[in-house]
């Protein structure tokens, strides 16, 4: 058997089923090798799909790494002790809006314990009265 042709044909008949119970049926047998890119398989759209978030949760996941490395590099050179629990906290977050607001605090901390202060609670009303 020619397994390129067979898998030709397989790609064909997923194509000319389209959204039928055969074609639903003829997917549950058929494995992926997409011929006809473009023409929106199930297969094809679930490859492309499972690529699309995993490329978005790659960058995600490196954005919040970089942000982390950055805090922790700016709190070591500014002479800021940080405890490896400080440590471990700021490298293991991977919300970018609290590493955002880290970061933006990072120049003017003495302390981690500053660094996350406004971040255990609503803040003080700051208001004169």
């Amino acid at each position: 058997m020619d397994w390129n042709a067979a898998s030709y044909f397989f790609q064909f008949l997923d194509s000319a089923l389209g959204d039928t119970p055969a074609g639903d049926k003829w997917r549950d047998i058929v494995t992926f090798v997409n011929y006809f890119p473009g023409r929106g398989t199930v297969m094809e759209k679930a490859y492309l799909e499972g690529e699309a978030k995993g490329e978005a949760k790659g960058e995600a996941k490196g954005e919040a790494r970089g942000e982390a490395k950055a805090i922790l590099r700016f709190l070591g050179a500014r002479g800021v002790s940080v405890p490896q629990e400080a440590r471990d906290r700021i490298a293991g977050c991977t919300d970018l809006d609290l590493l955002n607001r880290w970061l933006d605090r990072t120049p003017h901390v003495k302390s981690v314990d500053e660094l996350f202060a406004e971040d255990a609670g609503p803040a003080p009303d700051r208001a004169e009265t």
